[in-house]
């Protein structure tokens, strides 16, 4: 195991379902170190600097999935990624050419979708977000103060609820 890319990176996923976030990034930074082309450890690992809070990090985060787009440009997790490093960066406009980069390619992506509906929320942009769900949602006004939205995700039955502050 110790020279082997991929057991490191299935170690670093399963340390991080376990919500050991030390552990998993040095298990993806190790699977990265390893094999640098193995995407699915780039793109989590850059999640996960992405989600630091350290601009040099977050920097580090971004490049890494740059470098993966540029040999895999349909790799929707690491447009996914990418738009996340680049909120965490204040690049909004470009996060939001991202997302939308995002599903055009894969219009069913509801990893996308919510975080492009997300961003246009953080922007106070409601019609944005609900924009951002228009091929795969059904909108429901309630009474309390707060707009639901119901989705069915492609290939699910069950919908997956967003609750918005109206």
């Amino acid at each position: 195991m110790p020279g082997d890319a991929e057991a490191h990176y299935q170690l670093g996923l399963s340390n991080l379902g376990a919500g050991r976030l030390r552990q998993a990034v040095n298990e993806l930074k190790k699977a990265t170190e390893l094999s640098p082309g193995v995407a699915g450890a780039q793109v989590k690992l850059a999640e996960l600097m992405a989600l630091s809070g350290i601009k040099d990090v977050v920097q580090d985060g971004q490049k890494r999935m740059l470098d993966v787009l540029r040999n895999a440009p349909d790799n929707i997790d690491a447009l996914d990624a990418l738009a996340l490093t680049e909120v965490q960066l204040d690049k909004w406009q470009d996060a939001e050419k991202h997302l939308e980069e995002a599903l055009d390619k894969f219009p069913q992506s509801v990893k996308s979708a919510v975080a492009l509906a997300r961003l246009n929320l953080a922007r106070h942009d409601l019609k944005g977000a609900e924009a951002a769900f228009a091929e795969n949602v059904i909108p429901e006004v309630i009474t309390g103060g707060q707009r639901d939205f119901y989705f069915v995700p492609a290939g699910q039955v069950a919908p997956t609820h967003l609750a918005v502050p109206e």
